[in-house]
């Protein structure tokens, strides 16, 4: 019997997979500002394999004390 191969998903859903992720916003206090802020859609590997402690249903990264897996934006573009 064969063993298992990897398998190459459709092109489509590898472009949709890659495809950049939705800038998150944030609006200043006078409603004047709209700041786009761009993150990674995937994160990286390094990230996936942290160690992470549950918290009421929050997942925290002992080494930095912050939430696992946040991601922090990699562009700012102010409007």
């Amino acid at each position: 019997m064969d063993s298992p191969r990897y398998q190459v998903p459709p092109q489509g859903m590898v472009d949709m997979v890659d495809a950049p992720a939705i800038p998150q916003i944030a609006v200043s206090p006078d409603n004047e500002w709209l700041v786009l802020m761009e993150r990674p859609s995937l994160p990286a590997l390094s990230e996936l394999a942290q160690p992470v402690v549950g918290l009421a249903g929050i997942r925290i990264n002992p080494r930095n004390n912050d939430q696992n897996r946040a991601g922090a934006a990699t562009a700012l573009r102010l409007l």
